[in-house]
């Protein structure tokens, strides 16, 4: 016989806010993409949009224990042979 849990689990109102913010941010950035196309060429809007994601990214996450050139060549592979082609 299956027994009734009476643990209540409600939705915190900070995740449902979270969750909201992240559904905006993402559907606006269509918005501002669409737009941005008319006047910025397709690899300029990419090479800003991860250069302005690395800014903050270099001051808050560590370097991995790698080689700096081991870092530069995987980089450049994902950056510009994954998105630029």
């Amino acid at each position: 016989m299956l027994q009734k849990n009476n643990t209540s689990h409600s939705f915190p109102i900070t995740h449902a806010l979270i969750a909201f913010a992240v559904v905006f941010v993402w559907g606006t950035n269509f918005v501002v993409i669409k737009y941005a196309l008319n006047t910025i060429s397709p690899m300029l809007l990419g090479s800003l949009r991860f250069g302005l994601a690395f800014v903050p990214a270099a001051f808050l996450i560590p370097r991995p224990k790698v080689s700096f050139l081991n870092l530069l060549t995987y980089g450049l592979c994902i950056g510009v042979g994954q998105f630029g082609l």
